[in-house]
């Protein structure tokens, strides 16, 4: 990447975290590890493990393990089926837990020196036993994701990415309750590994109360 594009990420990324800090309600950071194994041209399993901290980045938050199957069609397409347990905070100080399934569909395509790609994530999530105090009932939810990212070289390329959250069942069926938007690198030294530093700007709509968060990201990749 040469120095008048780095400058120029690094510009979009100060107005991003301009605009997104003066709408903010709490910052924090969050680390991702993945690892994907191929198994053939077809198929592959990946897991990763994520931990944040909230409440500007002083207080614990979520830790998720998660675990599937990858089955790549096509260079464009993919999909993958996926289970997720999670142990969270809630409000009262008290660690809860989590669990979802879910199937995507990933597409991608190269135009240029840019990559175009959408994603859709349908997800079921439980909370455990009707007489636990923290029971709520399933949710059903659909998650669409779009990105550009701009491949300037093997090594660097930035991104953006835009998500929304539709909930399917449940009080805001069929509503918009949350966005989230990403402004990222990547960086690859190789083929098998790679890193990325991101700011990603959680905002919930359409629920009470609503609420704006700003998170500072960092994830590897290992890839066998």
């Amino acid at each position: 990447m040469s120095c008048f594009k780095k400058a120029l990420f690094l510009l979009s990324v100060c107005f991003f975290a301009e605009v997104a800090w003066a709408q903010n309600n709490d910052f924090g950071i969050s680390n991702d590890i993945s690892i994907e194994k191929r198994l053939s041209k077809t198929f592959a399993v990946k897991a990763m493990t994520s931990t944040a901290f909230l409440q500007n980045a002083g207080e614990w938050a979520w830790t998720f393990a998660d675990a599937g199957l990858v089955v790549r069609f096509t260079r464009n397409w993919q999909v993958s089926g996926q289970y997720r347990y999670t142990w969270r905070q809630n409000l009262r100080n008290q660690t809860v837990n989590r669990q979802i399934l879910y199937t995507q569909a990933v597409y991608a395509k190269s135009v240029g020196n840019f990559t175009v790609s959408w994603r859709g994530r349908l997800l079921r999530q439980w909370y455990g036993a009707t007489w636990n105090d923290n029971y709520r009932p399933t949710l059903w939810q659909l998650r669409n994701r779009a990105g550009l990212q701009y491949k300037g070289n093997y090594f660097w390329q930035p991104y953006l990415s835009a998500e929304v959250f539709i909930p399917l069942n449940g009080q805001y069926s069929a509503s918009v309750t949350q966005w989230r938007t990403t402004l990222g690198i990547d960086y690859n030294p190789n083929d098998f590994n790679e890193i990325s530093v991101y700011l990603q700007l959680n905002k919930t709509v359409n629920r009470t109360p609503n609420t704006t968060r700003l998170l500072l990201g960092t994830a590897y990749a290992i890839r066998l």
